[in-house]
């Protein structure tokens, strides 16, 4: 199973197909001459076969390597892009996933 998040994480299952594995796409950098190589997935995260888990840490990740965020507004636009991704990717997938988050909970 792969689930593409978006152009740098993705879920995979392991070897033994019993845990959901969270990946972030990185660059190898030459110890040599400190140039990119090539990029490549590192694992990230294991979340047994908790989707739910692995979606909340896709979230949390994102807003800490993104050093773009500045302020609160921004945090805000950037929670709900990947909202949206999440929304997309479990329809896209046909997944039987019920995904909500707090703000959605309080409103109703």
């Amino acid at each position: 199973m792969l689930l593409q998040l978006d152009d740098t994480y993705r879920i995979t299952v392991d070897s033994s197909k019993q845990n959901l594995q969270l990946e972030r796409l990185e660059n190898v950098v030459s110890k040599k001459d400190k140039e990119v190589v090539r990029q490549q997935y590192n694992i990230i995260g294991y979340h047994g076969s908790n989707l739910k888990s692995a979606l909340y840490q896709y979230k949390k990740d994102s807003l800490i390597v993104d050093d773009s965020i500045s302020d609160i507004s921004a945090i805000l636009h950037k929670l709900d892009k990947i909202d949206k991704t999440i929304h997309e990717v479990v329809k896209h997938e046909n997944i039987d996933f019920t995904y909500s988050n707090k703000k959605e909970k309080e409103d109703e």
